[in-house]
């Protein structure tokens, strides 16, 4: 009830008479004035919001609703309790108030159903709704104020590493290292000399743990793996030899083939690929370079039918090729028998048979009439009309590659637009597990000789952090490099530029991506696409997206559409 109202008391009628020579009074009006909180408010200053609902009643004094016909339940629950019932309990952390119907209402800068966890790297806020706006990769924000804050490098300027012995925002943590292991500055990582293993560089690498390891235990460790690395060492040329009875005499193999040629069937696999080379009849040639070469053919099916196909050879003499070839070859092997029948992956260059038996040998593959990514893209900048196709949905299914070689547990090692070929309907097909190294070898691949037996020639600029610095490769890896093939569509084929030289060394690279340096953001690339890109290039490989993400990551950024139907493709 609000607005002013009048009362009436009748006090009744008194006797009149004279009192010390005051007269009796016999009625009074009295005006009254009764002012309640506005509607849905409560509280004695009306300064509280009432919950009620379903046409309830709200208390103007203490909030308690009357509910209506055919409705039930309480008003206000006791502190940290929420429910319709105010069963349940809230345990909110960080201070965060107890909602009784959405539960704890979390203060800037957290999340979770407890308040428990701070916003996740690259936002902040209420909710972490924002998103940082810091532009070098070296930084982050606060959680809850969005200030950028260094990683890895000094709070003054963003522009030294981190001090000895510290990593982290603003440096402020300190390396847990032993035997004066220097740590990487974003992520705290140990960097191990020589001999030292372990996650604080605390075992001798190849007598276990340096502080409390035994002779007996070093002997056994080193007689296992010696066991180990003859077993399989003998198993591979047995194999070999086998394979070469027809009279090949040339020692192909003397480096590591790896794990693929170490089963007894893997001849059997082979010949179910082998074709006749009367039935191939090749054409032009597509794509040479030093160490081999790859022609346009056609080959005539046991059905009759005729299927377009690029034919890759190697030239004879040369040793490193041939690794490089049948390594190559194993790998297209297990990938498409993973595939099955029809292929599960349309994006993975499909196989077609293999030419062992004779001279030249011949890796058959489908052909991609529309060449490679890179050269697409270099086409498109130099056109004088900007309707070029959206090439980010190229990248969605290189992702889609990337994800089905990480269920087969393989790893590509090479992945960038170079090796991305573009089918006749339009597909992106991820090629060259190998060969491309050689046969499309140009300064692109940098030469390394710490073993002056065994030359490698490494894409230095699309490798990851632990690539580089540990020889480790892993589904991780090539994600790092997947975030190089992000910049290099976004640049329209541009080569990677770091600081420093064109085409830096190993060494100078691994200093640049130590101190938190990445490739800059491109000219017209969006902000999502590119914080995309340095997530591929997190320093903590952990901390970088599946691939399964990316491809839901560059739909969404790069406005691919998101309808994809698995089918076998026709080329």
């Amino acid at each position: 009830m609000s607005g002013p109202v009048n009362l009436t008391c009748e006090l009744g009628v008194l006797k009149t008479h004279k009192w010390f020579g005051l007269h009796a009074i016999s009625s009074v009006t009295l005006e009254l004035e009764v002012l309640g909180c506005e509607e849905g408010k409560f509280g004695a200053l009306c300064d509280q919001d009432c919950v009620c609902k379903n046409g309830a009643r709200c208390h103007g004094l203490n909030g308690a609703c009357k509910c209506a016909l055919g409705w039930q339940g309480v008003a206000y629950c006791p502190p940290n309790r929420k429910g319709v019932f105010c069963n349940e309990t809230c345990a909110c952390l960080q201070g965060a108030t107890c909602d009784r119907w959405t539960g704890c209402e979390c203060p800037v800068g957290w999340e979770g159903g407890h308040c428990e966890l701070k916003c996740p790297d690259g936002t902040y806020g209420k909710d972490c709704a924002h998103k940082c706006d810091c532009d070098d990769t070296a930084t982050t924000c606060h959680h809850a104020t969005g200030q950028c804050v260094c990683v890895g490098r000094t709070a003054a300027d963003c522009e030294e590493p981190c001090p000895w012995g510290t990593y982290g925002p603003r440096c402020e943590k300190s390396c847990e290292c032993r035997t004066n292991a220097s740590c990487d500055v974003m992520t705290g990582r140990c960097h191990c000399g020589p001999g030292l293993a372990g996650k604080f560089c605390e075992k001798e690498k190849f007598g276990g743990n340096k502080f409390n390891g035994t002779i007996r235990t070093d002997i056994a460790v080193t007689l296992s793996i010696l066991a180990t690395f003859f077993a399989v060492f003998i198993a591979r040329q047995r194999f070999w030899q086998r394979f070469y009875r027809a009279g090949n005499k040339q020692q192909f193999f003397e480096g590591n083939l790896e794990e693929l040629v170490t089963t007894d069937d893997f001849e059997q696999r082979l010949l179910r690929w082998e074709k006749d080379p009367r039935m191939l009849d090749l054409a032009e040639m597509v794509g040479q370079g030093k160490f081999g070469h790859v022609l346009r053919g056609t080959f005539r099916n046991s059905n009759g039918s005729v299927s377009e196909v690029a034919a890759k050879t190697v030239h004879q003499k040369d040793l490193q090729a041939h690794r490089a070839f049948y390594h190559e070859m194993t790998i297209l092997i297990t990938i498409q028998e993973g595939l099955g029948t029809p292929a599960r992956c349309t994006n993975i260059i499909q196989l077609r048979g293999i030419v062992t038996k004779s001279d030249p040998k011949y890796i058959l593959i489908e052909y991609a009439d529309r060449g490679d990514l890179l050269s697409a893209l270099r086409q498109a900048r130099n056109r004088d009309d900007h309707h070029e196709p959206n090439f980010w949905g190229l990248a969605v299914d290189v992702a889609r590659a990337l994800a089905f070689l990480q269920e087969l547990k393989l790893v590509h090692r090479d992945v960038a637009a170079r090796n991305v070929l573009i089918s006749a309907n339009g597909e992106g097909k991820l090629a060259d597990f190998g060969l491309s190294r050689d046969i499309y070898t140009d300064s692109i691949y940098t030469q390394e000789a710490d073993n002056p037996i065994q030359i490698n020639h490494l894409p230095l600029k699309w490798m990851a952090l632990e690539s580089l610095r540990d020889g480790e490769f892993t589904h991780k890896t090539d994600v790092w490099a997947y975030g190089v093939l992000l910049w290099e569509i976004a640049t329209m084929g541009n080569e990677p530029v770091y600081p420093g030289p064109l085409r830096p060394d190993c060494h100078h690279l691994i200093q640049l991506l130590e101190k938190g340096c990445r490739l800059r953001i491109p000219h017209g690339c969006s902000v999502d696409m590119y914080r995309l890109m340095l997530r591929c290039w997190n320093a903590d490989h952990d901390r970088r997206p599946e691939p399964q993400d990316l491809i839901k990551a560059v739909q969404l950024h790069g406005n691919v559409q998101t309808e994809w139907v698995e089918k076998e493709t026709t080329v």
